[in-house]
């Protein structure tokens, strides 16, 4: 059991580091910050029995979000290749969101 605990806690730190790379942090800031990022969350939720959720429907909202923030008036071809969906549903994205 602490081997997985550890394991987790190292791919967080190494997750969170890549994450802090790409927003211009060097090496040496972005591991501290991932190494007090994964003290914090053990220090929360540490003890507990957790689940953790894919996300399916948060990633499914920014999707949406991404195609009606990025959509010109005539890219539904654009966006559908982009985000790996038909033009039918890009269309229906955009038909809902109108509708709000």
């Amino acid at each position: 059991m602490a081997r997985r605990r550890n394991d987790l806690f190292a791919d967080m730190a190494d997750r969170a580091m890549h994450v802090l790379k790409k927003y211009g942090l060097d090496d040496s800031q972005a591991q501290d910050a991932a190494d007090d990022l994964v003290d914090e969350l053990a220090e929360n939720w540490g003890g507990q029995y957790i689940t953790v959720p894919k996300g399916l429907s948060y990633r499914s909202a920014k999707r949406r979000q991404a195609i009606i923030d990025g959509f010109d008036g005539s890219n539904h071809s654009e966006l559908a290749a982009e985000h790996r969906l038909s033009v039918n549903y890009i269309y229906k994205i955009l038909k809902s969101a109108q509708a709000k």
